[in-house]
């Protein structure tokens, strides 16, 4: 039977490709880290990665477990953390969104609406989209956010926006706002992995653009076009809508750039059913004030989430 050691260990060397560098990050022996790795081989009764004099690869046995190992640690992590935080607190609750929704108003706003509930453990994570259905069925996370719905016969999912993709840059560097096609095709962009609707837009309509940077992380994409100015990028119009050091730029383009729907999700049968409905309704407000202030040549939205919750009046 495996052992967290053991998971720890394959997991460290998929990451770093190597027997002595994998040992040096656990802390132990490489002689320790070749053993684990042997008896994991073992009881799979295949070899999980191929080897050579320079590096370490895995094999595709061995790239299938991955994901598994990861999760099940992942599992367990959420479970010490609930028992270690029972004395402390009555209840938790894990919020979980897809990166780019994770701006600085929407940070405050979760923020604000925790602690009118100082009885309750709240956490913040990011996730996939791809991850979105299985935290919430494996506990993992109590609402989420995401990009795609989810159709689960336990799980409410409710759309909160009709988002669009619109391409950014630094405001110190682009003073026009908008660009054509041929300018752009001439200009440094940076890709990020965006949904299927919009891949499949971009590989239609802007197919010539190959990008120069393809970056996976959205706050790392964001950190680099605040160093490098010279960049641009294609972001969600609410989120870019919220970043005071960039400014939306037009594509002028005969087919727009796609809609993107956001939705909520959480379980229907939740012991926190009250606040999960409250926050969600918080969300739609947040959603709504964004995209009223963008109606309005986007004046600097009012900060609603400081206010009492009375949806009816928002509306």
């Amino acid at each position: 039977m495996l052992d967290i050691e053991q998971m720890k260990t394959f997991l460290a060397v998929a990451q770093t490709h190597h027997f002595t560098k994998a040992a040096k990050e656990l802390g132990v022996t490489q002689s320790t880290v070749t053993s684990r790795i042997k008896q994991i081989e073992s009881i799979y009764g295949t070899s999980l990665f191929s080897r050579n004099n320079r590096k370490v690869e895995l094999t595709t046995a061995g790239q299938s477990v991955v994901p598994i190992f990861q999760r099940t640690l992942q599992l367990l992590e959420q479970s010490i953390s609930t028992i270690q935080n029972r004395n402390r607190y009555l209840q938790k609750l894990s919020i979980s969104c897809i990166d780019p929704i994770w701006t600085n108003n929407f940070i405050t706003m979760v923020r604000d609406f925790s602690s009118h509930y100082p009885e309750i453990s709240f956490s913040y994570k990011s996730l996939s989209n791809t991850d979105s259905l299985h935290t919430l069925t494996d506990g993992i996370s109590d609402i989420c956010l995401t990009s795609r719905p989810i159709y689960h016969s336990d799980i409410k999912c409710e759309k909160v926006i009709e988002d669009q993709y619109t391409l950014f840059a630094h405001q110190d560097s682009r003073k026009v706002k908008t660009i054509s096609p041929n300018l752009f095709k001439k200009s440094l962009f940076i890709e990020y992995p965006w949904d299927e609707t919009f891949n499949q837009w971009f590989k239609k309509h802007v197919s010539y653009q190959v990008a120069d940077l393809k970056i996976e992380s959205y706050p790392l994409l964001i950190k680099l076009m605040k160093q490098e100015k010279t960049f641009y990028s294609v972001s969600l119009k609410s989120t870019i809508m919220q970043e005071d050091d960039f400014t939306p730029i037009k594509l002028t383009m005969k087919e727009p750039f796609p809609n993107q729907s956001i939705f909520i999700a959480y379980k229907k049968s939740h012991p926190l059913s009250t606040c999960l409905n409250e926050l969600h309704q918080k969300i739609e407000i947040f959603y709504q004030t964004i995209i009223k202030s963008n109606l309005m040549d986007n004046e600097a939205p009012p900060l609603p989430w400081q206010q009492p919750l009375e949806l009816n009046k928002m509306l």
